[in-house]
């Protein structure tokens, strides 16, 4: 069996790919394609026909994309995450009834809940191992460090906040946060 995992950037796309690794042990597990972070409406394009997505709130993304990539005071390159990010959500919401959408919420929170609503959406999937988080971390700590885990710097943190939350942005955001309760809401 194949299964395809994708999400916008800084929304556990990494982590669900290794978690579905350790879930379904004897199954192909594919991880954005053709490319990550491409578009829900292209990848259902695919031969694949049980893909998981994984989407976060709007804000909390923005604030680690602008923590890891270093955007603060670059609003070019932030626009560009924004608009990326409306097109991703667009996306999942035209194509929902052919994803199993997985929150970021549970995905760090029960993983157990999230692998039983795939199974949910595509029975063929329901014989899975549920894995242990504590060795998934550790697989990704070695194999993709960069894309473990939440930052522990408070001081960046609140930095990206207040440069995402002056006024410029923030018609873009409400925009964001409406299609994401559409998304979370269906």
């Amino acid at each position: 069996m194949k299964i395809l995992v994708d999400g916008f950037f800084r929304s556990a796309s990494h982590y669900i790919y290794y978690v579905f690794k350790n879930a379904y042990p004897n199954d192909e597990i594919f991880y954005g394609y053709p490319m990550a972070h491409y578009g829900v409406d292209e990848l259902v394009k695919t031969e694949f026909t049980n893909i998981a997505i994984t989407i976060r709130n709007p804000y909390d993304v923005l604030v680690s994309c602008i923590h890891e990539f270093t955007l603060i005071n670059d609003d070019q390159r932030t626009n560009f995450y924004i608009n990326n990010l409306k097109g991703y959500l667009t996306g999942i919401l035209q194509e929902k009834n052919n994803v199993c959408i997985l929150k970021f919420d549970d995905l760090t929170t029960d993983l157990n809940l999230c692998l039983n609503k795939f199974a949910n959406k595509f029975p063929e999937c329901a014989n899975f191992i549920v894995p242990n988080v504590d060795e998934i971390k550790n697989q990704m700590y070695i194999e993709a460090p960069s894309n473990v885990l939440p930052f522990e710097d408070g001081n960046i943190r609140d930095d990206a906040k207040a440069y995402l939350n002056q006024d410029k942005f923030a018609a873009k955001l409400a925009e964001l946060n409406v299609l994401y309760q559409e998304i979370i809401n269906a």
